[in-house]
């Protein structure tokens, strides 16, 4: 199938990825945002974690929307909630408001998580047979790229016209927009089906500890997830990057781009990842040398002179990151962690967080040595 024939059967999926990625717009000064409203760290930690508990409890039951209504329902209450969310930000009255907001809004994307890519597929399979999943999901995931790309690059733009404040209405009209386009030229072909909660939620718990016992019965599964436990302090970047560029004198219009440059870096890197591996001898040395490239970087974060250096760090953690990345880290580990950094963050600045982060992964390092090369690479 050509392009203008698979655009023509997926264009609609495609133009809302793009439209979804655009809404990212917020993301390089959300945290510049919150501050400058008076929220310490340790408050912006808290909304942060408010987020990632919304999703534990709310990924499984949301799920039964798509199941018992259709994923297009699901998909278009979803961007509608965290439209109406995001518009809401600039005009809530506090701390409280905000956290509250914070975890409604994830418990409403939580709707489109999964529903999203199992309504893609299904239609791809249904419209275009198995051979057009592929390649629909690579576009998609490529339209949804190159959204986030403008969106971060027109977001210095509407910051130095606009104001921060505005940057949560435009993304909140955006992301409307993805729900008013799934409504209107979104097809699907549904199937209901008779779906339990309490069922599901059964299900999930023994397949969770299913998944324990096997990470404990086997030691490279293991030595993996604790290795990346100790990762998820990277997730103190998300705090103190911004405020610390901030305060290093980088004007706010240079952020976007800024992030624009980073998702690019990474986008780039990550086409070498294999490569890497196999240049570093197996992927344990390649884990190894990324987190110590990385832990090194962060580091010389305590001798930037100029924010013209800590915007070449920034890009420069972004590539290594890609190289090698292993597994995502778990919520709770994220939410150790973003109390850590808001800690830091409010007791002795973002930089002195950031710096933290050299120290707090090299851990990592030493658990992925104890993991036994296999000969099979």
């Amino acid at each position: 199938m050509n392009f203008p024939e698979e655009f023509r059967v997926m264009g609609t999926f495609y133009m809302i990825n793009f439209l979804e990625g655009a809404a990212a717009l917020i993301l390089p000064y959300w945290i510049i945002y919150f501050s400058g409203i008076g929220l310490s760290f340790t408050q912006i930690s808290i909304l942060m974690s408010a987020s990632f508990v919304a999703s534990i409890l709310f990924e499984v039951p949301t799920g039964v929307v798509a199941d018992v209504y259709g994923r297009k329902v699901s998909v278009v209450l979803s961007f509608f909630l965290v439209g109406l969310s995001l518009v809401a930000v600039p005009f809530a009255g506090g701390f409280v408001t905000l956290t509250v907001l914070a975890f409604f809004m994830q418990a409403a994307n939580t709707l489109s998580t999964g529903a999203w890519d199992a309504w893609l597929v299904d239609y791809a399979k249904r419209e275009g047979g198995r051979k057009l999943v592929h390649p629909a999901m690579a576009r998609a995931h490529a339209f949804s790229l190159a959204g986030t790309l403008v969106g971060f690059l027109a977001s210095g733009f509407f910051v130095a016209e606009f104001g921060l404040a505005m940057l949560w209405i435009i993304t909140g009209i955006l992301t409307f927009a993805g729900g008013i386009f799934a409504l209107v030229f979104g097809k699907e072909h549904f199937m209901p089906r008779n779906v339990k909660v309490t069922k599901l939620l059964a299900h999930t718990m023994r397949e969770s500890v299913k998944g324990a016992k096997y990470i404990v019965n086997h030691g490279v599964v293991l030595y993996v997830v604790l290795g990346t436990a100790f990762l998820a302090f990277l997730s103190i970047g998300e705090i103190a990057w911004q405020p610390f560029l901030k305060d290093m004198g980088m004007p706010l219009s240079y952020f976007g781009p800024l992030f624009a440059a980073a998702s690019l870096a990474g986008m780039a890197f990550s086409v070498f990842s294999r490569k890497f591996a196999e240049a570093a001898g197996s992927r344990k040395a390649a884990l190894m040398i990324s987190v110590g490239a990385m832990s090194v970087l962060y580091f010389s974060i305590s001798f930037v002179p100029t924010y013209m250096f800590a915007m070449l760090i920034f890009l420069l953690i972004a590539s290594v990151g890609a190289l090698h990345y292993p597994l995502r880290e778990s919520y709770f580990h994220n939410i150790i962690a973003l109390f850590l950094g808001g800690w830091i963050a409010d007791s002795y600045g973002p930089q002195a967080a950031l710096v933290a982060c050299s120290l707090l992964i090299l851990p990592a390092i030493a658990i992925y040595a104890m993991i036994r090369d296999s000969k099979k690479r």
